[in-house]
């Protein structure tokens, strides 16, 4: 959460000790495909931590120079093994000749111990370049960060209608799969700003998909989405109609006004949308073949894994959700234990967050009181094991 910047002077005098992030701010990004429970299956860790590193020194080493790093520190019990940010294909150590090196040593050190390291490359380059990097390690699945969720309709519109003209000389070269255009589980998104469906328009023509397809729920994270109507679980514990939820029907940028994501997605310029409910979906029927859009609803997670079902037997969608699609394609994430650290000495506490938590009387409503520009600092005392801060920033 804050790497090297305790690097800098000023700041070199302070120590994170924890951090926690809201539902509603962790629902704007997708999940991890694994999780904790899979990646430990995956090394075949059970009973101890997990150690990864970035190895140095990184710039100036020979492919086989790299090579030994990596198997030396595989070697010494290292699980995970990196690429600096720096690192990507240089001329010294390309990657056409790195790649190799390194995942010989590391299956064969597999082969001889039974024991798994997992190498992280760097392939930042040229879009084209970056195919090509992938091919090298094995790539299953990419993402591109944008902005657009705080981006004018135009200039959202333009950006997408740009990644889909990319995407589509990818396309050309190698299927490309699936296409899944990550939006935030509560749909919130405004006519002026972050207009998705502007850019899942635009995506759908420049790759010649057919059809756009929603899926409206995420019962993973307390949304449901039942004939039509998108439901959302408070910090509270309980489910609101998301044009009631305490939180996003008072958003300062993009409330929510419509529950019904049919109406709300034709708002923002969707046009004819179908929906393909509950009692159609568990009764096994196939997608809406005729027409230019379907909404999904998802009650249970049992809803996602048949949706992922119809989704992959279909090349011509455009898939528009949360991270539920990841869930529907690849398998639901493994949640990680929640940890919650005791405190020791004074506790300095920002909390950015419209989550409802910062309205709470003690200690959260007076790291709720930062939210007007001051800062408050108070002892463990008032504050057991931080209680009161998880979730508040």
């Amino acid at each position: 959460m804050a790497g090297n910047l305790y690097d800098l002077g000023e700041v070199t005098g302070l120590k994170l000790l924890d951090g926690t992030l809201t539902p509603e701010y962790r629902a704007g990004f997708a999940l991890p495909a694994l999780g904790t429970g899979g990646t430990r299956a995956t090394l075949g860790v059970s009973d101890r931590p997990l150690f990864g590193t970035i190895f140095k020194p990184n710039i100036g080493l020979s492919p086989i120079e790299t090579a030994d790093l990596v198997e030396a520190l595989a070697e010494a019990g290292v699980d995970f093994i990196k690429d600096d940010v720096i690192l990507a294909n240089p001329p010294v150590a390309p990657l056409a000749l790195r790649v190799p090196a390194v995942m010989d040593r590391l299956r064969r050190y597999q082969d001889r111990t039974g024991r798994r390291a997992t190498m992280a490359f760097n392939i930042s380059d040229e879009s084209d370049a970056m195919r090509r990097h992938a091919d090298l390690v094995g790539l299953q699945a990419f993402g591109i960060a944008t902005a657009s969720r705080s981006l004018p309709s135009a200039t959202l519109k333009a950006e997408a209608a740009r990644l889909g003209r990319e995407l589509a000389v990818l396309a050309g070269q190698v299927p490309l799969g699936p296409v899944h255009l990550k939006v935030c589980s509560t749909f919130d998104s405004a006519v002026e700003i972050g207009k998705f469906v502007r850019a899942a328009q635009a995506l759908a023509q420049a790759l010649e998909l057919n059809r756009i397809v929603v899926l409206g729920g995420q019962p993973s994270l307390g949304r449901h989405c039942v004939f039509g109507t998108l439901f959302a679980v408070a910090s509270d514990g309980a489910v609101h109609r998301i044009d009631r939820h305490p939180v996003m029907a008072k958003h300062p940028v993009t409330p929510m006004a419509e529950a019904d994501l049919t109406r709300h997605l034709r708002a923002l310029g969707l046009g004819s949308i179908e929906l393909h409910a509950l009692p159609t979906l568990r009764t096994g029927q196939q997608l809406p073949a005729n027409c230019g859009a379907v909404l999904c609803d998802a009650l249970e997670e049992t809803d996602i894994s048949r949706l992922g079902t119809l989704f992959r037997d279909q090349t011509d969608l455009l898939l528009v959700g949360a991270s539920s699609v990841a869930e529907a394609l690849a398998g639901p994430p493994t949640p990680a234990p929640a940890v919650c650290r005791p405190c020791h000495g004074p506790i300095l506490a920002f909390a950015g967050s419209r989550s409802g938590i910062c309205d709470n009387k003690g200690p959260a409503r007076r790291a709720g009181d930062c939210r007007r520009g001051h800062v408050i600092g108070y002892d463990a005392e008032a504050c057991p094991a931080c209680t009161g801060l998880r979730g508040g920033g």
